[in-house]
């Protein structure tokens, strides 16, 4: 397999285990806290969030914003990633 590959394949399982390691902290913290703060911080969350809800085109800018952020640091790691492999895998020359 190319090196590229590879890299790009590590950069994405550890993007994942970060967004998976994330989201377990998440549950945990919240079942530490209690039902009763998890409900009151969800009732505050709507009532500032929802109940007025931002312009489309403000929530699209965002979320392009930050799909080309999460892109452009998911291209960093395997950019780093392949030029660490560089010293462990060279690629093989097809003469």
């Amino acid at each position: 397999m190319k090196r590229d590959f590879i890299s790009k394949i590590m950069s994405a399982t550890l993007l994942g285990a970060l967004f998976g390691w994330g989201i377990h902290h998440n549950l945990i913290t919240w079942n530490v806290r209690g039902r009763e703060a998890f409900i009151a911080y969800e009732a505050r969350r709507f009532d500032v969030n929802m109940a007025t809800p931002s312009p489309v085109f403000s929530n699209v800018i965002v979320s392009v914003l930050l799909a080309l952020g999460l892109c452009v640091v998911y291209e960093l790691i395997a950019y780093c990633l392949s030029a660490a492999l560089k010293g462990f895998a060279p690629e093989k020359r097809a003469d």
